[in-house]
């Protein structure tokens, strides 16, 4: 047996792959998009959630949407990075969502929101969460895999 480690599994690639991908839009919907244009694609959803959903104001579905923008970006980044701790993901996070309503604030014609801090930050703890939930599966299905099978039935 040898020391060093197994090559980086192939859906780890394709974890950075799809955070790379969800990063255009998310960065259409941030840095391009009007504040109007945004308001309207999150009352155009709320419109339609409404109908399957409990009653809520277009402000929960904002609150919803802002979560669940981070949960892709924090569930690949911990699939991604297995060793980074899932938490510092919701931290880097956090980080992230503070630059993104700083930019906001200082240099766009939008709203930065504590609120919008708050939800994104919480999706990027959830995915990373999640992330790290498939990690453990991944490593005790590794370990269940190299034990060695008895050929003796149990008494």
């Amino acid at each position: 047996m040898t020391d060093n480690p197994s090559p980086r599994p192939l859906f780890r690639w394709w974890a950075l792959a799809l955070i790379a991908l969800l990063s255009l839009p998310a960065a259409w919907l941030v840095f391009i998009a009007e504040g109007w244009t945004v308001n309207r694609l999150v009352v155009r959803i709320w419109s339609i959630a409404r109908q399957f959903w409990p009653p809520m104001r277009p402000d929960d579905m904002d609150a919803i949407l802002n979560t669940a923008l981070f949960v892709p970006l924090g569930l690949l980044a911990a699939l991604w990075a297995p060793r980074v701790l899932w938490w510092v993901w919701g931290l880097i996070g956090l980080a992230g969502s503070v630059s993104i309503e700083l930019l906001q604030y200082l240099f766009l014609p939008r709203d930065a929101s504590g609120w919008d801090v708050f939800f994104n930050t919480l999706g990027a703890f959830l995915g990373a969460a999640i992330g790290e939930g498939i990690n453990r599966a991944i490593i005790w299905a590794r370990g269940r895999a190299a034990q060695p099978r008895s050929t003796q039935p149990e008494a």
